[in-house]
């Protein structure tokens, strides 16, 4: 059933690309990069999300708050703080503000505790 759900429900080109750009705007403001572990685990876990009737978009939103932005909790606290709201308007802006609501809600959370 993995198998069949990776060859049924492969991941897009267009959120590849968004994620590509969400990966250079890490890099560029927070040196904080995805990483191949993290690559591997969105090309097996999206379409199987997508298989058990998510989205794409709902699957990148979950590993991403849950695997890349929990490395905040380890960055100077008042450096991630400062660059919070503009990586929300970030993600707002890329994937629309209704997208990746996990990732939102986990970003301001982070920022209201600093």
């Amino acid at each position: 059933m993995f198998q069949k759900a990776k060859e049924d429900y492969p991941i897009s080109e267009e959120l590849m690309e968004k994620m590509q750009k969400l990966d250079s705007y890490l890099i560029t403001r927070f040196k904080l990069a995805f990483g191949n572990r993290i690559m591997k685990q969105l090309y097996d876990f999206i379409p199987v999300y997508v298989a058990c009737g998510g989205t794409e978009l709902g699957g990148m939103d979950y590993i991403i708050a849950r695997k890349v932005l929990k490395k905040f909790e380890s960055m100077n606290v008042s450096f991630v703080r400062d660059e919070i709201t503009g990586l929300i308007s970030y993600i707002d802006k890329t994937f629309g503000e209704d997208g990746m609501p996990d990732s939102k809600e986990y970003l301001r959370r982070i920022q209201n505790l600093y």
